[in-house]
């Protein structure tokens, strides 16, 4: 038999683990603050707050912020643009759209929240571009901006619906590839263009129906 003071300590008991449960799943229905928060890169074991300081210790070698694999820096301070879209896959170039915006070019998926094949347009707001979208279907490996128009070297076979192997020029508004269609047999690693000569290099061997050595 349980007396009675005993009961209402038991009860007491059940009710003090019953709001600390509460409390529990109150702090786990919070949305947890994914930008502008350092992540580690293995267990964080204690944390403690000393004014505007938080001391971790754990496992990790190394702490920072989660990026993608793009930021956005600026000249003056490291601290990476927690509003640049995070890119999920590599990213082999990135150059200026003269707007105080960019293209990217890579092996990715997704920018943000936005599935993008291989090539986007970061807009200045830091948003993705929703009129571009030429969805290479391979690896970007170079981008240049010349001459009103975004030439586009690397791994991919078509662009759109359209064949075009390895070496393409879109416009840079749209992404729409223009005519200008050479075709290459292997992978364009680099491009320069200055007037209306476009020099390549990559691991090919032939442009069109003429065999090259590289370059």
């Amino acid at each position: 038999m349980i007396q009675p003071n005993t009961f209402r300590n038991t009860t007491r008991t059940a009710l003090l683990l019953l709001m600390a449960i509460s409390s529990t799943f109150s702090l786990l229905a919070q949305s947890p603050r994914r930008k502008q928060f350092i992540e580690t890169n293995g267990a964080v074991q204690t944390i403690k707050q000393d004014g505007n300081i938080l001391y971790m210790g754990g496992s990790f070698t190394g702490a920072g912020y989660k990026t993608g694999r793009a930021a956005l820096l600026s000249t003056s301070n490291d601290f990476p643009n927690p509003d640049f879209p995070r890119v999920n896959g590599t990213v082999n170039a990135i150059i200026s759209d003269n707007n105080n915006g960019w293209f990217i070019g890579g092996n990715f998926s997704k920018a943000g929240t936005t599935t993008v094949s291989n090539l986007v347009h970061i807009l200045a707001d830091k948003t993705v571009d929703p009129n571009f979208l030429p969805n290479p279907n391979s690896t970007v490996q170079t981008l240049t901006l010349a001459g009103g128009k975004l030439y586009v070297g690397g791994n991919f076979t078509t662009i759109g619906s359209n064949s075009y192997k390895r070496l393409a020029a879109l416009d840079p508004v749209t992404g729409v590839p223009t005519e200008w269609n050479p075709g290459v047999n292997s992978t364009v690693y680099t491009i320069d263009v200055q007037g209306n000569i476009v020099t390549i290099g990559g691991s090919f061997t032939q442009i069109g129906d003429k065999d090259y050595s590289y370059y």
